[in-house]
């Protein structure tokens, strides 16, 4: 199951690196859509980097990367036009970006926990 979770990341995120590098060479009409999905990966993984500030809880790291990463996702989504500025859109958009949110933090947390006790069972 291990092996089978790390090829789907991988998988997924080569795959993702080559259409955008594909739409930004080849594709005039997708050039603007892989520059913002460059842009707003950025920014989200830059805000990841605040789980490196230990003196903070996880609570904090986790708020602070959940609002940049929305901030970047609702700005650049209005730029792009990926969605309309109406209530009940930007509603079920931000319901679907905190689920999908979530659902990776716990697959990140469960991943660090188990490293964490097989460390900590070496050590032992």
């Amino acid at each position: 199951m291990k092996t089978v979770v790390k090829l789907l990341y991988l998988g997924i995120s080569l795959g993702s690196i080559l259409f955008t590098l594909s739409a930004l060479v080849f594709s005039l009409e997708a050039r603007g859509f892989a520059f913002a999905y460059l842009l707003l990966s950025l920014f989200i993984a830059l805000a990841s980097a605040i789980y490196e500030v230990e003196k903070l809880t996880l609570l904090t790291q986790t708020l602070f990367h959940l609002g940049v990463s929305y901030i970047a996702y609702l700005a650049i989504a209005f730029y792009c036009k990926w969605i309309p500025m109406n209530f009940v859109i930007v509603l079920t958009s931000t319901i679907f970006f905190l689920i999908l949110f979530f659902i990776i933090w716990f697959v990140m947390y469960l991943y660090k926990k188990r490293k964490i006790e097989r460390i900590n069972q070496k050590l032992s």
